[in-house]
């Protein structure tokens, strides 16, 4: 059931069957959509835990991929809100050629999100425009995270400086 506000759209229509099949699968896969109104407001209502229209609870996905996604940098922000205030079942997310590295507040917001999800193991931030700075920022947080084995930074920017904050992330 639509709420009162909302047209159903393709977009829309495809969330949806996508949070139904978190159920038999544990993997939620929401990708290379042009994200319209309704379905932003219903993927973030889900995200947060709010009670989305499909299944009336938060994400209980182990697996979340959310690669690129059309206006990203209108729901960016908030969906790193989710990760770090809830999301708890989540253990590997997928964010590839979504612009994270472009703006220091989405970088900030993402970090933030990294930091305090207690049980993110994997995470892949492939072209998604990542240089030096961002990724001396990100390896201050992999530094200190217990759980976060796996990063895949694929296809971005990093030169000399990004590789040795890195490494240093690693040995420290």
């Amino acid at each position: 059931r639509l709420r009162p506000a909302m047209e159903a759209s393709a977009c829309w229509g495809a969330l949806m069957v996508q949070i139904r099949s978190v159920e038999e699968g544990g993997y939620f896969a929401f990708t290379d959509r042009e994200l319209d109104g309704p379905a932003a407001a219903e993927l973030l209502l889900y995200l947060r835990g709010g009670g989305g229209e499909a299944d009336g609870g938060a994400c209980r996905a182990r697996f979340v991929d959310l690669s690129r996604l059309g206006r990203w940098p209108s729901v960016s922000a908030e969906i790193a809100s989710a990760v770090r205030l809830g999301m708890r079942a989540m253990r590997s997310l997928t964010l590839d050629g979504n612009a994270i590295g472009g703006a220091g507040a989405v970088l900030e917001s993402w970090c933030s999100a990294i930091e305090a999800h207690p049980g993110l193991q994997h995470m892949s931030l492939r072209d998604t425009g990542l240089n030096d700075a961002n990724v001396e920022r990100l390896a201050q947080v992999l530094r200190d995270h217990l759980v976060l084995s796996a990063v895949d930074l694929g296809c971005n920017r990093i030169g000399d400086a990004g590789a040795e904050a890195l490494a240093g992330a690693l040995t420290d």
